[in-house]
């Protein structure tokens, strides 16, 4: 029985981060957790297609902006994987870096550094905001649970996405 509560507060832990995450920040489309790899990747949707020269001179620019940042914030500049995938007019671009050194600004930096890149292009979801306060009680949640899977670790793949008006997460585990 403990067994099964510890598996449940883990994945609860994860479940909450997504869910903070996708509320937080309306303009990650969806977000996936990797435990083999201890990786987490954001997604974004640009509804824009982008040429080849520009996905190398955004991918170029992103990872010596997150290099940059990570010397100035002293934190570990593990590295970020960045995938372009064009649908037709849509282009999706997915960030994946280790959940070990991931911090909420960390996840701000890399969100305005692709709204100022795309600006209008960026797809972005809207939830209406109970409190001013709201924004701020996420941020909290995401950093003390960041804090928590770096030292219990995650066993459970999951991937959260929005809905109409829902945050949907859903175990994608194979045990």
């Amino acid at each position: 029985m403990e067994a099964a509560i510890d598996n449940y507060s883990e994945m609860s832990d994860s479940m909450e981060l997504i869910i903070s995450i996708l509320i937080r920040y309306p303009q990650i489309n969806k977000v996936d957790i990797e435990p083999n790899s201890k990786e987490l990747s954001f997604t974004f949707l640009i509804e824009k297609e982008l040429r080849e020269d520009e996905i190398e001179k955004i991918n170029h620019k992103l990872k010596q902006s997150l290099e940059l940042f990570s010397r100035l914030a002293n934190v570990s500049s593990d590295s970020f994987k960045i995938n372009f995938k064009d649908y037709g007019g849509l282009t999706k671009i997915k960030v994946t870096t280790g959940i070990l050194s991931l911090t909420k600004d960390k996840i701000s930096f890399v969100i305005k550094f692709i709204y100022n890149e795309f600006k209008e292009s960026l797809l972005s979801d809207v939830f209406e905001v109970v409190s001013s306060q709201e924004p701020t009680y996420h941020e909290e949640v995401i950093d003390d649970i960041l804090s928590s899977l770096k030292q219990k670790g995650t066993k459970r793949a999951l991937v959260g996405f929005r809905e109409e008006d829902k945050v949907l997460v859903f175990d994608r585990s194979t045990s």
